[in-house]
């Protein structure tokens, strides 16, 4: 955790260091200076506190055991000391935002207890206990992120007295808790909840006031079919504006009723789409009026994305389970219906990311004719699709705007032969134009799922960059490969993709 003592230090030191070079005639500006540093540097230090966490895996192999509980001994000191020293008053009120990992024991639940666990579990536990009992005393808390924690009474308690706290992030947290106090935030977000029984989990949720509302993010097995009902039997969300959520397809009535209760609902995410089996065939455009991001499954974009004013979508082409019973033939079709149905959008789509897009070029095509004022493609091209042992052509010897015929490569009804081209394929005849994408594009990301490694093109890569620089003169970001390329005034750079194709 950040430390007071730290902050406390820098201005006499650059103290120090100034009255080296300084006269007496500059002693005031020199004390304003410092003292400016000082609320600046405690400022930037305090308002955001973060605690890491341990990991058992960790704990188990450290040679020296005593050393994780001098240090989180010394956490619940530092802990103790922001809270009830005088002088930490200005501190304590800069503090906004705090996140505190717990101890992740997968290891420890695995294969029981290692020798040192007790004195850890309790160096542990004290710390805990000091930081509950800092919360109360930070009047200007407004962000808490908690991970790894068991939430008891006690804390849930001390969570509804934040009175000035407005979202509250529970990931990995087992939630223990019975009491039927409401909580009042404007966003919540629990993801990956670890739970023994169903019960606590959906007693704490139901007391959610949902009055204030603006922001909630459910994942897996907390959005049981007794929780979405509970959700969608409340009165209007009239401030909700961002919603994600995971449904399978036992759920999907309890779904349908809650966005009909969200009318100023602006971003849309359903997760767990692989499993949903039935939806209505059309929503009235009285659902959602205002929506302008969706991510989800091919389906639901084609139900939700129509008449709205959507103009960022993140589909879902297809799951493992379709992908192996249904041709791509008919992948294709359906891959070209949704993209036909999102340029029925109220608003022009702006940004489109496809994830498991089968490999072929008349995907391409249909992005260019159905979505010609697309700012933003990314696209994760679907791994099973591909057969990189089949040998491409050199695309980029060829002429700028080059026509199919020129490489005898039409079949019928003047589409090019329906197969799946490598990633380097396609690159190679986006940059020539063989494949066109829509002209104002101004980012292109084009790869794999993380679960693939990068592919590394080669030498012509940057000739790559520089066909599609010319092709499409808005081009200022293009993800290929493992590279990242940038272009700043007329040069383009390029960087390692640290931040690479996310599903």
């Amino acid at each position: 955790m950040n430390s007071c003592s730290g902050a406390a230090k820098l201005p006499i030191e650059i103290w120090r260091e100034c009255w080296a070079y300084s006269s007496r005639s500059d002693l005031k500006e020199l004390v304003q200076v410092c003292r400016l540093f000082n609320q600046l540097g405690r400022v930037s230090l305090f308002s955001q506190l973060s605690f890491a966490g341990l990991e058992i895996d960790g704990l188990v192999s450290s040679p020296d055991s005593k050393a994780n509980v001098r240090r989180l001994m010394r956490t619940a000191h530092r802990f103790q000391a922001l809270k009830s020293d005088s002088r930490a008053c200005e501190l304590r009120s800069i503090v906004q935002g705090f996140s505190f990992v717990g101890i992740k024991d997968t290891y420890y639940s695995k294969n029981g207890r290692f020798s040192q666990w007790e004195s850890v579990h309790d160096a542990f536990e004290q710390s805990i206990e000091a930081f509950i009992a800092l919360l109360p005393h930070l009047p200007h808390l407004r962000v808490l992120h908690l991970s790894w924690l068991n939430v008891d009474n006690d804390i849930w308690r001390t969570l509804h007295e934040l009175q000035g706290l407005n979202t509250l992030k529970l990931q990995d947290c087992r939630m223990s808790c019975d009491t039927m106090i409401r909580m009042c935030v404007e966003t919540l977000e629990i993801t990956k909840p670890i739970r023994e029984f169903e019960s606590p989990w959906l007693v704490t949720l139901m007391t959610l006031e949902t009055s204030r509302l603006k922001s909630l993010t459910l994942y897996d097995d907390c959005c049981t079919n007794a929780l979405l009902s509970w959700l969608s039997s409340q009165r209007t969300y009239d401030h909700l504006t961002r919603l994600t959520i995971f449904v399978d397809g036992r759920h999907n009535d309890a779904l349908f009723a809650l966005l009909r209760l969200a009318p100023r609902l602006l971003s849309l995410c359903i997760t767990g789409w692989s499993i949903i089996s039935h939806y209505p065939s059309s929503l009235s455009a009285d659902i959602m009026p205002h929506l302008h991001s969706f991510e989800g499954p091919y389906f639901l974009a084609d139900l939700i994305v129509p008449g709205r004013p959507v103009t960022e979508v993140k589909a879902y082409m297809w799951s493992v389970t379709p992908r192996i019973i249904v041709g791509s033939d008919t992948l294709a079709s359906v891959t070209v219906s949704t993209l036909s149905q999102l340029s029925t959008s109220a608003r022009p789509v702006r940004k489109l990311t496809l994830v498991c897009l089968l490999s072929r070029l008349e995907l391409f095509d249909a992005v260019a004719g159905y979505l010609p004022n697309l700012r933003c493609l990314d696209v994760i091209l679907d791994m099973q699709d591909v057969d990189e042992s089949v040998e491409e052509p050199d695309m980029l010897l060829l002429p700028l705007d080059l026509t199919r015929n020129s490489l005898q490569t039409v079949g019928n009804g003047g589409l090019p032969e329906r197969r799946s081209h490598s990633l380097q394929g396609i690159v190679r005849r986006l940059a020539v134009r063989y494949t066109p994408l829509p002209s104002h594009l101004e980012v292109l990301r084009i790869g794999y799922g993380p679960e693939v490694s990068p592919v590394v093109f080669g030498a012509d890569e940057g000739h790559c960059v520089e066909r599609l620089a010319r092709a499409y003169p808005c081009l200022h970001e293009i993800y290929l490969g493992d590279l990242v390329w940038r272009r700043r005034g007329g040069v383009w750079t390029s960087a390692p993709c640290v931040e690479g194709l996310e599903l």
